[in-house]
C-alpha cells in the first residue's frame, strides 16, 4: 500500500538536543509531510551509546540512520544550530554516495559555515558558572539542569561534547554548490549577523529563501506556528 505522505522531513537537533523536542512541530505540520526527527548518539533512546568525537562521526551516524529511507519518498533536510552544520556536510556525503538528493534544505539558527565569526566563544571550554550564564542568555537550559547534580551529570557531557565537535569543525571548500533550493531561518533577536545569514545564498545553485522569526536562538519553538507555516508553504 502506497503512503499518503508526499515528502519526508528529516530533522537534526541542536547541540544538547534530542529528537523528542521536535515532535512539537507535528500538530502544525501539513498532513502531506512525514516528520522524522533523528536521534543523535548519547541521548534519548540512544543514551547508552558513546558521544561523537568529531562532527564527521555525527554526519556518518546520521547518514547510516537515513540512507535506506532516501529512495522511499522525496525528502527534505532540516537542521537547527549544530544540526545545520550536520546537514550541510550530510548533503555532500549523500552526493558522494550517489544516493537520492534532498528536494529542499532548511538551515536554522546558524550562519553559513564558511563565514568566520569575530570574537567566537569556545563554549566547551567555559567554566561552569560562565556556561550557565551563557546558556541562560540563549534560552538553552533551565537553571535546574545546572543546579541539580543528577541532571547536570547527565546533560552537561552531551552539551559540552556537541559544542566541542561543532567548535572544532572547519568548513572545507566544496567543489560544487548544493543542487537544491535552500532556506535559512533565524530569530530576530539572536546573535547572527546579516552577513552570516545572507552568505547561505552562496551555497546553492538554485535559490535561497531568508526568513526571520520572532524570538532568539530557539525561535523555532518560540514562534513555532509561523516556523511550521513557512515549512509547509515551502514543501507542499
Amino acid at each position: 500500500m502506497l503512503s499518503m505522505k508526499k515528502i519526508r522531513l528529516f530533522i537534526i537537533p541542536h547541540a544538547g538536543g534530542s529528537a523528542s523536542g521536535y515532535y512539537r512541530l507535528k500538530p502544525y505540520l501539513s498532513s502531506e509531510i512525514e516528520l522524522c526527527p533523528i536521534e543523535l548518539a548519547g541521548r534519548g533512546d540512544r543514551c547508552e551509546e558513546g558521544l561523537y568525537d568529531t562532527l564527521e562521526s555525527a554526519v556518518d551516524d546520521v547518514f547510516d540512520q537515513i540512507k535506506n529511507k532516501l529512495p522511499d519518498l522525496p525528502y527534505a533536510l532540516f537542521g537547527h544550530s549544530m544540526g545545520s552544520v550536520i546537514i550541510y556536510e550530510l548533503y555532500y556525503k549523500i552526493r558522494e554516495e550517489r544516493l537520492t538528493e534532498p528536494k529542499h534544505m532548511f538551515f536554522s539558527g546558524s550562519g553559513a559555515p564558511d563565514v568566520v565569526r569575530e570574537n567566537k566563544i569556545a563554549y566547551h571550554k567555559l567554566p561552569m558558572q560562565e556556561l550557565k550564564r551563557s546558556m541562560g542568555e540563549f534560552g538553552y537550559t533551565p537553571d535546574i539542569i545546572f543546579d541539580n547534580e543528577e541532571l547536570r551529570d547527565y546533560f552537561l557531557p552531551i552539551l559540552m561534547s556537541d559544542f566541542r565537535i561543532t567548535e572544532n569543525y572547519a568548513c572545507a571548500e566544496k567543489m560544487e554548490r548544493i543542487g537544491c533550493p535552500i532556506s535559512a531561518f533565524c530569530g530576530k533577536e539572536e546573535d547572527i549577523s546579516s552577513n552570516e545569514l545572507m552568505a547561505w545564498k552562496n551555497h546553492t545553485s538554485i535559490g535561497c529563501g531568508i526568513y526571520k522569526f520572532e524570538g532568539s536562538h530557539f525561535f523555532i519553538f518560540e514562534d513555532i506556528k509561523n516556523v511550521v507555516r513557512t515549512i509547509n508553504s515551502v514543501l507542499v
